[in-house]
């Protein structure tokens, strides 16, 4: 998968980030984005996805970060080399309040790439990352993009650590990423179960399992 080389390490995803809104301001588009990393791969698509999700709170609003991310997975899963997106939702503005959100985010993602580095690669070797890594990306995704209360940052959470270890293929981030994707799964799906079974009230009674009461 795709590994950063000193040149990308003087523009980082951050950077990129930065620059884009710079140059476009206001009118920047998500194709925009989607432009100025694309040619880094898979990776930094899956970050910038995932960092409205990781945030608490955003139940609904995370729903498009996870039907793209999903579309990502799908496409690698599929052994496509490069990331492809509706020319509909490459159009729409990336608008004010998400743009202000991601410079703020930048500075987050520049502390994260400096621990960035190549380690345990195996997680990211074609095949493995292909049948294994990419499917519970997808989940992961699924997750995001079901509004179920306190399942979104978790699945988000997961995508973020194992798209900043596609970067540098490091491993670290990457079973990070599948620990907490487990985790975040384990969660949605109980949540579906209660909600099924006990109505509305489902949330309520797992929100009391999980604190002993």
């Amino acid at each position: 998968m795709e590994s950063t080389s000193s040149q990308a390490a003087e523009h980082s995803l951050s950077a990129d980030i930065l620059v884009v809104f710079e140059r476009m301001g206001v009118e920047a588009t998500i194709g925009d984005l989607v432009e100025s990393v694309q040619h880094r791969g898979f990776g930094f698509l899956f970050v910038i996805l995932s960092i409205v999700p990781v945030m608490p709170a955003t139940s609904g609003i995370a729903t498009p970060f996870g039907i793209l991310s999903m579309l990502l997975a799908a496409q690698i899963w599929l052994g496509r080399d490069k990331p492809w997106f509706p020319p509909k939702i490459l159009a729409k503005k990336v608008g004010n309040s998400l743009r202000k959100f991601l410079q703020k985010a930048a500075s987050t993602l520049q502390k994260l790439e400096r621990r960035l580095k190549p380690r345990w690669g195996g997680l990211y070797r074609e095949n493995t990352f292909r049948y294994v890594m990419a499917p519970l990306i997808f989940l992961c995704s699924v997750s995001v993009a079901i509004p179920l209360p306190g399942t979104n940052s978790v699945a988000g959470l997961a995508i973020l650590l194992i798209g900043l270890g596609m970067l540098e293929e490091d491993g670290l981030f990457g079973l990070a990423g599948i620990v907490i994707a487990l985790v975040g799964l384990t969660a949605a799906i109980l949540s579906i179960y209660f909600i099924v079974t006990y109505g509305p009230q489902g949330i309520d009674m797992m929100k009391s399992m999980i604190r002993g009461r």
